[in-house]
Formats: C-alpha cells, sequence, structure tokens
C-alpha cells in the first residue's frame, strides 16, 4: 500500500513537473514569437521611414533641377538612393531570414525536448506501475527537465542577442542612409545656386547678344536704305542720260535725214 502512495506521489509531482515544462517551454515559444514580430514591425517601421525620407530627398532634387545637367545629377542621385535602401531591404531581409531559420531550429529542439518528455512520462509510468526504479526515472526526468530549462534559456539568450544585433545593424544603415540623404540634399542645394548663378549669367548674356543683334540689324538697315536711296538716285541719273542721249540721237538722225534729202536735191540739180 504505501508502494502505491509512493508511486502515486512520484506520478503526481511528475506530472506538475511535466505540466511547469510545458508551460516554460509554451511560454519561451510566445516570447520568441513576439520578439520575432516586433523585429518584423521594428523592420518595417525603419523601411518605410527611410522610404518617406527617400521621397522627401527626391522631392527636394526635383524642386531644385533648373537645367538638364542637374536632372541628370538628380536622376543619378535618385538611382544611387534606391540602391541603397534595396541593398539594405535585402540586408534586412537576410538577417530576418536568418533569424526565423534560428527561430525554427529552436522550436525544433522544444518539440523535441517535448518528445522526449513525453516518452520519459510514459516509460516511468509503466515503470511505477509495477514499483520499479521510480526514483532513478525521477531523477532522470528532473535531470532532463533542468537540461531542458537551461537549453531554452541558451536559446532564448541567443536569440535576444541576435535580435540584438539585427536592431543595431538595423540602426546603423539607417543612420549611414540617413548620412547620405543629408549629404544628398546639401549637394542639390549647392547645386541648385549655383545653377541659378549660371542661369542669371546665361540670361544676361542673352540679353547683351540681343541688344548687340538689335544694334547690328538697325546699322545693317541704315546702312540699306542709305544703299537704296543712293542707287535710287543713280539710277534717276541714268535715265536721265539716257533719256538725253535718245534726245540726242534722234536730233542727230533728223538731221542726218535733212543731209541726205539735201543731197539728193542738189544731185538732181547738177
Amino acid at each position: 500500500a504505501r508502494s502505491k502512495q509512493q508511486a502515486a506521489s512520484d506520478r503526481a509531482q511528475l506530472d506538475g513537473l511535466l505540466a511547469e515544462s510545458e508551460e516554460k517551454v509554451t511560454a519561451v515559444e510566445i516570447e520568441w514569437r513576439a520578439k520575432a514580430l516586433e523585429a518584423k514591425a521594428k523592420d518595417s517601421a525603419a523601411t518605410a521611414l527611410l522610404r518617406a525620407e527617400l521621397a522627401e530627398a527626391e522631392a527636394s532634387a526635383l524642386a531644385s533641377a533648373t537645367e538638364k545637367d542637374t536632372a541628370v545629377d538628380t536622376a543619378a542621385l535618385e538611382a544611387q538612393m534606391r540602391a541603397q535602401l534595396t541593398k539594405s531591404k535585402e540586408r534586412v531581409a537576410a538577417e530576418n531570414a536568418e533569424l526565423r531559420a534560428h527561430l525554427a531550429d529552436a522550436e525544433e529542439k522544444v518539440a523535441r525536448v517535448q518528445a522526449e518528455l513525453r516518452a520519459k512520462e510514459a516509460a516511468t509510468q509503466h515503470k511505477a506501475s509495477g514499483g520499479v526504479r521510480a526514483s532513478t526515472e525521477m531523477v532522470e526526468l528532473r535531470a532532463l527537465l533542468i537540461e531542458a530549462g537551461e537549453t531554452a534559456a541558451e536559446e532564448q539568450a541567443a536569440l535576444k542577442s541576435q535580435m540584438k544585433e539585427v536592431r543595431d545593424k538595423a540602426a546603423a544603415s539607417k543612420s549611414e542612409l540617413t548620412a547620405q540623404l543629408e549629404e544628398a540634399a546639401d549637394r542639390a542645394a549647392i547645386n541648385e545656386t549655383e545653377w541659378t548663378s549660371k542661369l542669371e549669367e546665361s540670361k544676361d548674356k542673352c540679353r547683351a547678344a540681343d541688344t548687340k543683334l538689335r544694334k547690328q540689324a538697325d546699322e545693317a538697315k541704315r546702312r540699306a536704305s542709305a544703299d537704296d536711296e543712293s542707287l535710287q538716285e543713280e539710277r534717276t541719273l541714268r535715265e536721265d542720260e539716257g533719256a538725253a542721249a535718245s534726245d540726242k540721237i534722234k536730233r542727230l538722225t533728223a538731221r542726218s535725214d535733212e543731209l541726205r534729202a539735201e543731197t539728193r536735191r542738189l544731185e538732181n540739180i547738177v
């Protein structure tokens, strides 16, 4: 009767330890999943922030574009920022994949420990029913539970360390990209000032060239008008000379006709 009471007591204690172990394992799993979701949420928030900063930098760069070269610089800067953002996202995605792999490995280890615990419980129950080596199995089970707890603690510590490393890398990437965005904004401001100065200088040169061309055109018109007046006078003079020559020819012709008539008259008299 005492052996049965001892076996029942051992079984109750075993059930309590097993339940406590399962609760601890479940708590660890819940905590791991919460940490993974938190890391994913922070990564998404950081990515959204980086995209917003990139969009702001793009808007600033596009607003400052006043010449073709500035537009080319802005496009190159946009491509560089997008490549940097893609690289950062790929790095964070790889780290998240590695973290998920570690979490899956930890879950597999926990499941394996649970299976071993259940197997040990079944073997202990079978042996305890016959009153054979119940205390030895209890000791082994307690050792196994302690080992499982230590393993879970180690996995949890490793997971926390990895998540901290991921957060640190994400923060470093954010700082680096933020610095690059600030540098790009500074370059855009410098380019805007430079191109504004060049644009004003170009406008001044265009106005000066336009004034010079207008003066040259006015001078050419004046010379053309003077040349036209001179040609008109020359043509009038030539026309007058031609008319005078024509009148002279007519007079000479008339005189020649008179001389011919007089010659014929004299010949007839002779």
